[in-house]
């Protein structure tokens, strides 16, 4: 056998070998393919199912946390209610309080105000009598 009938051989085998090789590898890479597939399917799926679960999850928790606030502002707006009763009664006795207190000061300024009006009549009518006693002696007077 010649070196050039050997490397032909040689060569052929390599060929031969490299093609097995890349059939093999070919295979393991559609093997893997399909494996990955289904692994990424499998995950998909199983990502699928958490994320459902957690939305019905997270659902149940806002309905749970809508029905406590409403039952808060609920209550809140009857505490709100009941407070503004007690203060429109706490309004209501405070006015009659003042008005009453109000009632008492008016009655006695009235009070004052005529009795002022009564004595300045009856100085009035003193005055008047005076000034008219002191006109007529005047008159008296001059006639002599």
């Amino acid at each position: 056998m010649t070196i050039d009938k050997l490397a032909l051989v040689t060569q052929q085998e390599f060929n031969a070998v490299r093609s097995e090789m890349d059939s093999g590898l070919t295979a393991v890479r559609k093997e893997m393919d399909t494996g990955f597939a289904a692994v990424r399917e499998e995950m998909d799926t199983g990502f699928r199912a958490v994320r459902k679960e957690m939305d019905t999850g997270f659902a149940a928790v806002r309905e749970e946390m809508d029905t406590g606030f409403r039952a808060v502002r609920k209550e809140m707006a009857i505490n709100f209610e009941d407070f503004e009763i007690k203060i429109t009664e706490k309004m209501k006795n405070e006015t009659i309080t003042i008005l009453q207190a109000f009632d008492k000061l008016a009655t006695s300024f009235d009070a004052k105000e005529k009795e002022e009006a009564a004595h300045t009549a009856l100085h009035g009518r003193i005055s008047d009598t005076l000034l008219d006693h002191d006109a007529r002696l005047k008159k008296v007077e001059a006639k002599k």
